[in-house]
């Protein structure tokens, strides 16, 4: 099983590859509204990972003593 991490990291890498930023202007109108379709759905994935990570990092700091915890 790939690690989180990793699969983040995967994804990235292909999108760097995929070029979007600079490509996106030469596509149909079609595609473009795809790009964008699809982008917003990759934004939400990513946005919901950082919501549960924060939220796991204070749940986490709250249950444990003040100098171990992972923030301030």
């Amino acid at each position: 099983m790939t690690s989180m991490v990793d699969a983040l990291r995967q994804a990235a890498s292909v999108i760097a590859a995929a070029e979007i930023d600079r490509r996106v202007h030469a596509v149909s109108d079609d595609e473009l509204m795809d790009v964008v379709a699809a982008a917003g759905a990759l934004l939400r994935r990513v946005e919901g990972a950082l919501v549960e990570g924060v939220g796991e990092i204070a749940d986490r700091s709250r249950s444990i003593e003040r100098d171990a915890r992972l923030t301030t």
